[in-house]
């Protein structure tokens, strides 16, 4: 059981966090004196963050320019270096397709989509979501059978400026828990959804009427809900945190069957190859997910309630782009992530996944079934 008291630390780049009362204060990170309920010390992070001018609750204003990405036009040259102001997945992938509109996008089961194709099915459909009453800011379910539907449903969501939270095949239950506002079916489990009392927009390549109009994203709109690896319902990521993601690279090959994946990893391996001018191999229709390609590996940790290495424990993630969630958003972040206990500089975080975990003597992980 997690500890009743926690307090507040901070490292030297002023990310805050919550660490056990009772325990050392982790290295590289300073202990703020101010210790209580989990409720209390994320209210007074609030406060902090309000005084050190830093936004609580959402990302800033004007976000701070990433990289120049360099997008394929081909096989033998590259485009013009996109705007590093605009990091949305919509507006990258546009300029991918601008620059090769006949390439594959999408490779399943045998049939080819292109990316024109993708971006005309998507565009239909962000239109289809519009008039259904999907406003910017909201979130959309996708109870979608993996396959090309599932990019286009994925896509279609954030060009709608919504954030999308992937369901497992039929339930319904897991956006009644989340409080979505509209869930985009599979026709045949739209009643799963109904039953629990959420809004079902049935689909099977429809098209909109072109009246409802779709605003340009933003990199700091929402993008997709990390979900299943905390009790608090979701972690919100911009389209920033998503394309960082994508581009944190790969392991060299998928995990087998049993082992853990990291949170974001099976989004990340979609989108990946698309914002590289790459085709996305598709598995078979029947998944729930469309997993292509290697997922990105992890930093994987067990630590027992109080943070500490155990063999034991829940299990715990690090992956690069955490840092970007973390500077956007001190109060949320805090709420999720964790001070890296192995990280003497205290700059790196873990997030918690659903998972209780062994580490063999090996240094092989074992995982024992859903955390509590």
């Amino acid at each position: 059981m997690a500890p009743h008291f926690l307090r507040v630390v901070v490292n030297r780049a002023g990310r805050y966090a919550l660490w056990p009362h009772a325990h050392p204060t982790p290295a590289g990170w300073a202990d703020t004196h101010f210790i209580g309920s989990r409720l209390r010390c994320l209210a007074q992070i609030g406060e902090l963050s309000r005084t050190r001018g830093v936004p609580a609750t959402g990302p800033p204003a004007h976000p701070p320019a990433h990289l120049p990405v360099r997008l394929p036009a081909g096989a033998s040259g590259q485009v013009a270096v996109a705007d590093p102001t605009v990091q949305t997945l919509p507006g990258l992938l546009a300029t991918v397709a601008a620059a090769n509109p006949d390439a594959p996008a999408v490779v399943h089961e045998g049939h080819r989509t292109s990316f024109r194709d993708l971006d005309r099915r998507s565009g239909d459909l962000a239109r289809l979501l519009a008039e259904h009453g999907v406003r910017p800011g909201d979130t959309v379910g996708l109870l979608l059978r993996g396959g090309v539907d599932a990019v286009v449903g994925r896509l279609a969501a954030l060009k709608s400026g919504a954030a999308y939270l992937p369901l497992p095949s039929g339930d319904g239950r897991g956006a009644a828990r989340v409080g979505l506002g509209l869930v985009l079916a599979e026709p045949e489990w739209a009643g799963s959804a109904r039953r629990h009392g959420v809004r079902v927009l049935p689909w099977r390549r429809r098209h909109g009427s072109g009246r409802a109009l779709v605003r340009p994203v933003r990199a700091e709109d929402p993008a997709y809900v990390l979900s299943g690896v905390t009790p608090l319902g979701g972690l919100l990521l911009a389209h920033r945190h998503l394309v960082l993601a994508a581009r944190s690279g790969a392991t060299d090959g998928n995990p087998a069957d049993d082992a853990p994946v990291a949170p974001g990893a099976v989004e990340a391996a979609v989108w990946g190859p698309l914002l590289r001018g790459d085709p996305l191999a598709l598995g078979p229709t029947g998944a729930d997910a469309p997993p292509a390609g290697a997922l990105p590996g992890g930093d994987w940790q067990v630590l027992d309630d109080g943070l500490v290495p155990a063999a034991v424990g829940r299990l715990y993630v690090g992956v690069p782009w955490l840092a970007g969630v973390v500077a956007d958003s001190p109060l949320r972040s805090a709420g999720w992530l964790v001070p890296d206990p192995s990280d003497p500089g205290g700059n790196s975080v873990l997030v918690a996944t659903a998972w209780r975990a062994v580490r063999a003597p090996d240094g092989r992980l074992r995982l024992l079934g859903p955390a509590t």
